[in-house]
């Protein structure tokens, strides 16, 4: 796993860099799932929740 920089826009939003979406096979309209810590948040694709989620 690596870091990656993005920067949101003037509205709060991100664009997931196309290598990652084409890594996690991201496509448009997919479901996403978003995961809030502290000071942090974690995306996860439909495809891993329905794996399983981690608790805290």
């Amino acid at each position: 796993m690596s870091l990656t920089t993005i920067k949101a826009d003037e509205r709060g939003r991100i664009t997931i860099p196309e290598e990652i979406r084409k890594n996690l096979n991201i496509k448009e309209n997919d479901t996403l799932f978003v995961k809030e810590g502290n000071g942090f948040f974690i995306v996860y694709t439909d495809k891993s929740v329905k794996i399983k989620l981690p608790t805290d």
